[in-house]
Parts: C-alpha cells; sequence; structure tokens
C-alpha cells in the first residue's frame, strides 16, 4: 500500500485516483490536482467528485467557493449546472461554508471539513441564488436584488427592500431595523421571526432568548415558533433542550417532563437528568431511566455501559444489570477500572 498524497476527499491510493473510496475513473495520477471536496482536474478533464464533468471547459473552469464553480459556459453546483445563472457575472457573495453552531473544535487546515454546514449564497448581473449542499439544487431568490444583497450569519440575507432565510423571503421583515437574536431567532421593530416562519403572537419589544430554542415575552414562553404553556415570570433554561418554571420541567419542543421536580431538576452529563426521586435520558419523549438511584447515579465513559449508579450499569438510558450477585460484579467493574479489585 503506498500513499503519496491526499487533499480534501481526494487520494492517491496505490497508483490510482480516488475519491472518498471510490476509483476516479479515468484521471491521470501523473497531472491531477484536486481542487477542492467537489472538484478536481488533470491535464485533460474536469472532474465533480469521482466523475467526468463532461459539461466544463478546461481552460476556463475555476472554483469560486466550497459551493460553486463557474467556466465560460456555465456556473456549476455539485449535481450539475445552474440553469438560471449567467456564467459571465456569477460570483459568490460568501465562502460556502461556516462552523456549526455549538462546534468547538478547531479546523485543522482548509480542507478539514468536520463541523462545517455547507450552504451559501451567489448571485449574477439579475439574480440571487442560495444552494445548500447535497439538498436539491441552487434556488432563486424571487425578488432579491443583487446590487444592495448583504449576507448574514446563519443563513439570512437582505437587500435594500427585503429579509430573506436562505430562499425565503420574510413576510413584513424591515431591513432597516432587522436584527438576529441567535442563530434561529430574528426581529425587527415590529415583529419576530424563527428561522423562515412569522412569530405572529410574540412580542418584539420584551422578546428575550434564553436559549438555542427557547425563548420568551412578556406574556408568553416559546420554543421555536411555538407557544409553550408555561410561566414566563419564571421559566429558565436548565441545560440543552430543557426548560423549568417555578411549577414544571419541559423538554424537546416544550413537551412536560411528567412528575419531574424543577428545584431539583439537574443535568448528569450530556444524556442524564435527575431531580430529586427519578433519573431521566433525553430525547423526545423524554424517558424515565427504571430502576436508577438518582442519589448515587453518574455518567461513565468505559465499556459498555454510559451510566452507573451503587447498583446497575446503563446505556443509553436503559438498565444493563446487575443479575445474579450483580452488585458485586458492578463494584468490580469499576475498581477494575481504578486498578483495583474487591
Amino acid at each position: 500500500m503506498n500513499i503519496s498524497w491526499s487533499k480534501a476527499h481526494y487520494h492517491l491510493f496505490d497508483g490510482r485516483v480516488r475519491w472518498q473510496g471510490h476509483d476516479v475513473t479515468g484521471a491521470d495520477p501523473a497531472t491531477f490536482s484536486p481542487l477542492n471536496h467537489i472538484w478536481a482536474r488533470d491535464a485533460n478533464h474536469i472532474y465533480t467528485q469521482n466523475s467526468v464533468n463532461r459539461l466544463a471547459d478546461l481552460e476556463t473552469f475555476e472554483v469560486l467557493n466550497h459551493l460553486y464553480a463557474r467556466d465560460k459556459n456555465h456556473a456549476f453546483y455539485l449535481s450539475g449546472i445552474i440553469q438560471e445563472a449567467d456564467a459571465a457575472t456569477f460570483r459568490v457573495l460568501d465562502s460556502g461554508r461556516h462552523i456549526r453552531e455549538g462546534w468547538t473544535r478547531k479546523p485543522e487546515n482548509e480542507d478539514d471539513d468536520l463541523g462545517f454546514d455547507y450552504e451559501g449564497f451567489a448571485c449574477d448581473a439579475t439574480q440571487v441564488f442560495h444552494y445548500v449542499l447535497t439538498i436539491g439544487k441552487p434556488c432563486v431568490l424571487r425578488g432579491a436584488d443583487p446590487a444592495t444583497f448583504k449576507v448574514l450569519p446563519n443563513s439570512y440575507g437582505r437587500d435594500a427592500k427585503s429579509v430573506y432565510y436562505e430562499k425565503y423571503r420574510l413576510k413584513g421583515a424591515k431591513p432597516q431595523t432587522f436584527r438576529q437574536l441567535n442563530q434561529h431567532f430574528a426581529a425587527d421593530e415590529r415583529g419576530v421571526f424563527y428561522a423562515d416562519r412569522t412569530m405572529d403572537d410574540a412580542d418584539a419589544a420584551s422578546f428575550k432568548i434564553l436559549g438555542e430554542y427557547w425563548a420568551k415575552d412578556a406574556k408568553r414562553v416559546y420554543f421555536q415558533d411555538k407557544i409553550v404553556e408555561a410561566d414566563p415570570a419564571t421559566i429558565e433554561l436548565v441545560a440543552g433542550h430543557f426548560a423549568r418554571d417555578g411549577q414544571r420541567v419541559y423538554g424537546f419542543l416544550g413537551q412536560v417532563v411528567e412528575a419531574a421536580d424543577p428545584a431539583t431538576f439537574q443535568p448528569v452529563g450530556d444524556s442524564y437528568f435527575k431531580d430529586r426521586t427519578q433519573v431521566y435520558y433525553s430525547g423526545y419523549p423524554v424517558s424515565k431511566v427504571e430502576g436508577a438511584d438518582p442519589g448515587t447515579f453518574q455518567v461513565v465513559t468505559e465499556g459498555k455501559s454510559d451510566a452507573r449508579d451503587a447498583r446497575s450499569l446503563f446505556r443509553d438510558g436503559k438498565r444493563l444489570g446487575p443479575g445474579p450477585n450483580g452488585q458485586n460484579r458492578v463494584l468490580n467493574f469499576f475498581n477494575a477500572i481504578r486498578g483495583r479489585r474487591t
């Protein structure tokens, strides 16, 4: 086995050019050059992933960013040409990718694509386009003005007259006063928006973000753009998708976590929560971890389990043991991890 070079998803492996484990048919290893994770070239052809791009002009083809390319005849995306685009005036408006919200690992180099969302805007002399990689094809933003269009974070954009989320125009949004509140919520002086949807019941003057999906105004609590029957005066984020007020605990989509005690409800690691009487496993719906002791429950990372208490092991919210003599076996398991034996 001999690996001489690699870039993005292209590799030279045993003298053959490959893209994500597939042979690039007809590629010349001696002159082959990856251009990014989608396109490459050699002395004879342009390639899209592992196939020859027979529509591309070898002499004038250029990659514009992580999503788009062009030559003298066409504007390109992953699956072909953008029929509506004018190649001569086609240009990109952003890098075509952004770090996924909440992702903390830094990319190691330009070809590192872990943690990125691939989507972005482009335009020609008369139209604006938006494209999400691998989902459909680039869409025309009807009515958008390329001369005044500006890209905003988190898939938003605006021109002199309108605000857009991806390909959708936000009904009633005023670009002069439009502001983003987090990666999902936005507002202007009169209205509140969640992604591409107008939140007709929300009060812009008192609207406040609680977490990624949670928000409130003076009268209501919201999960995304859905009203949750919770108390806006006492609602607070616990962790992840969970929130609580003075009476109840709420999970994903505002689901009430039945019988949970809001005063003692707290996270235990990333996937588990507990209160004074019960352990819960995060999901939709939230499930009780049957048989778990909240007093001794803790998350672990060793072996086939992901949590334990004084009596049992648990995996994905399910009890694994202990079975006959189970308590001693559990203790032996954890003592062995620590280098001790009972």
